[in-house]
């Protein structure tokens, strides 16, 4: 795993995978919103897009402001936050996403977010192939369980994105 001082994060912005009350309960490790949270203070002086799954049928993943589906209090999106929303796995799905992306004329994206081997790993492999740098905070993503988390954090790094640990976020702050 890479340190956070070897980073040039350049012109970045913070992108969170779909951090909502039925997800959170998937995910394999509940320190998850403590490592997404330092990673947004940290993180605090650029660009937030918050991403969330909202079901296409009927009911309660399908209404935004349902406890299943809302985002968790500790990340909700503040009011300069870009809110991007999908009814599948991969964000950049939506065509709204990348348009976000374009309009901050960011070069790096640094995700957190649940699940690590789908919504996360699905994310992070779209903004590669658009040409973002892509940095995925490990301890700032869950997935179902710790050895599918680990799976899918070195089939990341296989594919040449940066995975770094929020331990040390010093790169974050310049």
């Amino acid at each position: 795993m890479q340190e956070w001082e070897s980073l040039d994060l350049g012109a970045a912005a913070l992108v969170e995978i779909d951090f909502q009350g039925w997800i959170i309960g998937l995910g394999h490790d509940p320190a998850v919103i403590q490592g997404a949270v330092a990673v947004r203070q940290a993180m605090s002086h650029r660009p937030r897009v918050c991403t969330r799954y909202l079901d296409p049928e009927p009911g309660p993943r399908a209404d935004p402001l349902s406890p299943e589906a809302s985002f968790d209090q500790r990340l909700r999106p503040g009011p300069d936050d870009h809110v991007v929303t999908k009814s599948g796995k991969d964000i950049f799905a939506n065509p709204e996403m990348a348009a976000v992306l374009v309009g901050l004329d960011v070069t790096t994206v640094v995700i957190t977010g649940l699940l690590t081997e789908h919504g996360v790993a699905l994310a992070a492999a779209s903004a590669q192939a658009r040409g973002y740098h892509v940095v995925v905070v490990a301890d700032a993503c869950a997935d179902f369980t710790a050895q599918s988390h680990a799976i899918a954090l070195d089939a990341l790094a296989a594919a040449g994105l940066t995975v770094v640990s929020s331990a040390t976020p010093s790169a974050l702050l310049r």
